[in-house]
């Protein structure tokens, strides 16, 4: 802010503070010579036995101290006055330069050059600073049904349309307890802490996160159309639709698996199940199903084994 005002006015009170100094040194002169002439009076009143000086000029001399002593006090509380005025001044000069609480870079400026910032009640913003970019924080919105499933220190990746091919790794930092609803939706938000070393990622930016909630290893996979099949519905419909042949596909091999953003247990009103080929039937095995990333569901069964065909769907040869 313009401060030459300010830097004027502080010299001036820094001068009066000088004046007012001197004020008391001469206040200080002028006490000290009032008090040896009445010194001298007193003196010369004592040897002549009261006969000289006058009772009048005695009461002068008393007088003229008295003054003297009112004028160095007043001339004390002028410098304590002068230097409370200096410091006020100075504490405005002082607040006239704007100073940010942090190292950082100044992301938004909302005044300019010559602009007059009004005081009031509500401080102005003047400035927008990001204190370390470094080390930044991704606040997502997680669904009411997934949040139970959220703690801190779980794994997550994003993507940022700003740099589309490349992944960056996070974690939790913090699940908030409290809900946003909009639109009758209750979501809550959660903030995910990021390395942002080479200052690729900026404030602002939105992103697409998955969060890992549960890491798998060494499990059979097959697809879910495998554990929707039903033999009977898919011969209705395969006679409706005069199908020609059966679709199979393998389970997938034994593989490090890690779930995705959100997983969740496969149910159904029946118990779960797949179906192999057997004897050019369908054949049906009872599976226990765990987790999975909305494509493949984690399964155990001690009739399944890593390979076997398992059915997706089926189509009935027409009719000639």
């Amino acid at each position: 802010m313009d401060t030459s005002k300010l830097s004027q006015q502080t010299e001036r009170n820094r001068a009066a503070l000088l004046a007012a100094k001197a004020r008391v040194s001469e206040a200080k002169a002028t006490l000290l010579e009032s008090t040896s002439a009445l010194d001298r009076l007193q003196e010369l009143n004592r040897i002549s036995g009261g006969k000289t000086p006058s009772r009048a000029v005695m009461d002068t001399a008393i007088a003229a101290e008295a003054r003297a002593q009112a004028d160095l006090e007043s001339a004390d509380a002028s410098v304590a006055q002068s230097e409370a005025d200096l410091k006020a001044i100075q504490r405005d000069l002082s607040k006239a330069i704007i100073r940010s609480p942090v190292d950082g870079i100044v992301l938004n400026r909302s005044v300019e050059v010559g602009q007059t910032v009004a005081a009031s009640f509500t401080a102005p913003v003047l400035f927008l600073i990001a204190e370390d970019l470094r080390k930044m924080d991704l606040v997502v919105t997680v669904a009411e049904a997934d949040i139970g499933r959220l703690k801190e220190g779980q794994f997550a990746s994003f993507t940022v349309d700003a740099w589309p091919a490349r992944t960056y790794n996070a974690s939790v930092k913090r699940v908030a307890f409290g809900s946003v609803v909009t639109n009758n939706v209750v979501t809550y938000n959660a903030e995910l802490g990021v390395e942002n070393d080479d200052l690729s990622l900026r404030p602002g930016m939105t992103a697409t996160a998955d969060i890992s909630v549960a890491k798998l290893e060494n499990v059979l996979l097959v697809p879910n159309s495998a554990l929707r099949f039903d033999p009977i519905a898919a011969e209705m419909l395969g006679k409706a639709e005069k199908k020609k042949e059966t679709l199979v596909q393998s389970l997938s091999p034994r593989r490090r698996w890690r779930s995705a953003s959100k997983p969740t247990i496969q149910s159904s009103p029946s118990e779960p199940r797949v179906h192999i080929i057997k004897n050019d039937k369908p054949f049906e095995i009872k599976v226990s199903p765990g987790l999975t990333d909305g494509r493949f569901t984690e399964v155990t069964s001690d009739a399944l084994r890593e390979g076997m065909p398992v059915v997706i769907s089926a189509q009935l040869p027409s009719e000639q």
